[in-house]
C-alpha cells in the first residue's frame, strides 16, 4: 500500500498513489455509495473553490457515503486508514495549491484517460456544492456579478466580447469558468 505520509501533504499525487487511492476506492468490500476518483476530484474540487470553508469532518463522510454522508469506511487497520486517508488529504490540499498558485494548470482527472468519466466528476461537484448550497445559492441570485467578471478568452482559443449564459458557452469555455470563479473569490 502506498504511504501519503511520506510525502507533504501540498503535494500533488503521484500516478501511482492515483491508481491506489482508485483501487481502494473500487474495492469489493465497498457498495456502489462510495466515490470513485473521478467523483472525489469533482467533489474536493467544489470544496476547494467554494464560497466558504467546509472543515474535513463535514465533507470526509461523504466520500464512502456520496448520497447521506452516513456510511463509515470499512478500513481493515489503522495503517490502511491512516494511508487511505493521508492520499484523500493529498489530494485535497494539491488542489487547494494547485488552485492558489497556478488555476490555469488544472486538469481534471476524466482528461487522463477513459477510466474516469466526466459525468462522475460533475457528480462530485455537484455533491460538493450541495455541503455549503446557501452559500453557493447566493452566487447564482448574483449571477450578474459573477457574468461581469468572466474572462475575454477561453481554453480553446476563441475570443468572448459577450458575456453569455452558460448554457449558450462551449463546453470547453463552462469548464474552465469554475476556475476563474475561484479566482476571483480567493482573491475577495
Amino acid at each position: 500500500m502506498t504511504d501519503a505520509r511520506s510525502a507533504p501533504l501540498g503535494i500533488d499525487l503521484s500516478p501511482d498513489q492515483r491508481w491506489a487511492l482508485d483501487e481502494f476506492l473500487a474495492s469489493p468490500r465497498f457498495d456502489e455509495r462510495v466515490m470513485d476518483l473521478a467523483t472525489l476530484e469533482g467533489f474536493l474540487t467544489a470544496l476547494v473553490i467554494g464560497p466558504n470553508i467546509v472543515r474535513p469532518s463535514q465533507w470526509i463522510p461523504w466520500i464512502w457515503d456520496r448520497i447521506d454522508g452516513q456510511v463509515a469506511p470499512p478500513f481493515e487497520d489503522l495503517d490502511e486508514a491512516n494511508a487511505m486517508l493521508g492520499l484523500v488529504m493529498r489530494l485535497h490540499n494539491g488542489l487547494i495549491n494547485r488552485f492558489r498558485i497556478d488555476p490555469e494548470a488544472f486538469r481534471p482527472v476524466y482528461l487522463d484517460g477513459a477510466r474516469w468519466g466526466a459525468s462522475e466528476w460533475c457528480e462530485g461537484f455537484l455533491t460538493g456544492t450541495r455541503l455549503d448550497s446557501k452559500a453557493w445559492s447566493l452566487l447564482k441570485i448574483h449571477g450578474f456579478w459573477l457574468e461581469r467578471r468572466q474572462f475575454v478568452g477561453d481554453p480553446c482559443g476563441r475570443s468572448w466580447r459577450r458575456f453569455a449564459p452558460s448554457s449558450t458557452m462551449p463546453r470547453c469555455r463552462r469548464r474552465a469558468r469554475w476556475q476563474r470563479f475561484s479566482q476571483s473569490w480567493r482573491s475577495r
